[in-house]
């Protein structure tokens, strides 16, 4: 109503609100200027922290003339993107709609939220918020997860997104890797983004039955994981050649990760080092006749292991550092005593 000229898109000017003011650029969100005596949506970036809250009225000066005034409606710190209907529609709501509308619309953009968080983002008290987030929750709205401190609110809409995406990517990745168990938690993270709150998430998942938890990987509840015929007669070839030689494996034969991995998550082997992997059947009776041994004399040094097990140097030294990283014996000197 102030200006004598129009505003500019870009605009630097001197931002008033109360006895505070700072420097500020005012985006226009509708068009590249503003005429005397019209008015708009524009999102106000500061130049420097200023504290105002939500309805705070304000008024924006230049170096010679006030220019104009307003009223806040949104304290966001998302760059608002310009000429999108959706964006100014959902400013308008938070202006004049209903406390329930204005929550959907806060959820829909930034979810997922603390209740403390929900409450200060819409600007109501924690009576009145608890009471419309419960109207919203009883009326299939919003979703709220977790329990306690870690309870988060979604839009219904938002949350069974969450849920198809996540859902959609261990299909894709089971079709796709159908050898492996499955994916881990820290690459669903980065790609859907879950941030501080995936723990959350993830419990949520997984005690709802929508995932299943597998050592350090997730995967679809019905999910098992296949081997082509190729790979299992890599595998059996490769578990075979190891009953032959059960203290000195071959090291040139060991299978690729995946089906690796798979036959330790089956308990067929276990891998002591990048090139030493016995059958369990073979470790857990080296494991016997190490701990008789120490229990009879007090300890055991690598040369009395390697010709424990007639084996050579390197597949003794491989076991014996495996079972110190298991707690299983402890080295002292040239000596392994029992942890």
């Amino acid at each position: 109503a102030y200006l004598k000229r129009p505003l500019r898109h870009n605009a630097m000017v001197s931002f008033h609100a109360g006895a505070a003011e700072t420097m500020a650029r005012v985006r226009l969100l509708e068009g590249e200027k503003l005429e005397p005596g019209e008015t708009g949506w524009a999102q106000v970036v500061f130049t420097d922290p200023l504290a105002v809250v939500r309805n705070d009225y304000f008024i924006i000066r230049s170096t010679m003339e006030t220019l104009g005034g307003g009223q806040v409606i949104d304290l966001n710190s998302r760059r608002l993107r310009r000429f999108r209907p959706h964006v100014i529609q959902d400013l308008k709501i938070k202006e004049e709609g209903s406390p329930e509308e204005m929550m959907m619309t806060v959820l829909a953009s930034k979810q997922p939220l603390e209740l403390a968080a929900l409450l200060v983002e819409c600007d109501l008290t924690e009576p009145e918020g608890h009471q419309v987030v419960q109207s919203l929750v009883r009326q299939n709205r919003v979703a709220g997860i977790g329990e306690g401190q870690n309870l988060l609110y979604y839009t219904l809409d938002g949350w069974e997104r969450l849920i198809r995406e996540t859902t959609g990517m261990l299909h894709d990745y089971h079709r796709k890797f159908p050898s492996r168990p499955g994916i881990s938690k820290a690459e669903i993270n980065s790609r859907l983004k879950l941030g501080k709150h995936s723990a959350t998430i993830w419990q949520v998942f997984i005690a709802g039955g929508i995932v299943s938890e597998e050592g350090a990987v997730v995967r679809l509840p019905g999910h098992q994981v296949k081997l082509t015929p190729a790979q299992q007669d890599r595998v059996d070839d490769f578990v075979n050649s190891l009953l032959k030689n059960p203290y000195a494996p071959p090291g040139d034969g060991i299978p690729e990760p995946d089906l690796l991995n798979w036959l330790v998550e089956q308990g067929q082997v276990v891998k002591v080092s990048e090139d030493v992997v016995f059958s369990a059947a073979a470790y857990h009776e080296m494991v016997d006749k190490v701990t008789t041994h120490i229990r009879g004399q007090g300890n055991i040094t690598l040369a009395e292991a390697r010709d424990l097990f007639k084996t050579s140097r390197k597949y003794a030294q491989a076991l014996l550092e495996y079972l110190d990283s298991k707690r299983i014996t402890r080295r002292v000197g040239d000596q392994r005593i029992l942890y």
